[in-house]
């Protein structure tokens, strides 16, 4: 049985024993523009989401992109509002626009 306030993401089975807390969120963060300092901003979104440095990139030059969570394999897990507030701190420190 899940408790209340937990949610299994992608299928799990409760005998897989993987659980994450429900986090309602609004979107994410999104990156309007990388700004001067782009290698610092695909450096970011790398150490924030989990993705690798080719996916990071990729987000980054698609810009405006939201970014939405962290990659554990296959599966997003949406920011809580300390991380998010961590990145959008960082991100507008190294040069990013973001909204």
């Amino acid at each position: 049985m899940i408790n209340a306030g937990w949610t299994l993401v992608g299928g799990l089975s409760a005998q897989d024993g993987v659980f994450y807390q429900a986090i309602v969120r609004t979107g994410g963060v999104k990156l309007v523009d990388a700004g001067p300092n782009k290698l610092a901003i695909v450096k970011l979104v790398n150490d924030f989401t989990g993705l690798g440095l080719k996916e990071a990139k990729d987000l980054v030059d698609s810009a405006p992109a939201i970014i939405e969570g962290r990659t554990v394999g296959n599966l997003t897990r949406p920011f809580t509002e300390e991380e998010e507030r961590e990145l959008r701190s960082q991100l507008v420190e190294a040069g990013a626009k973001i909204e």
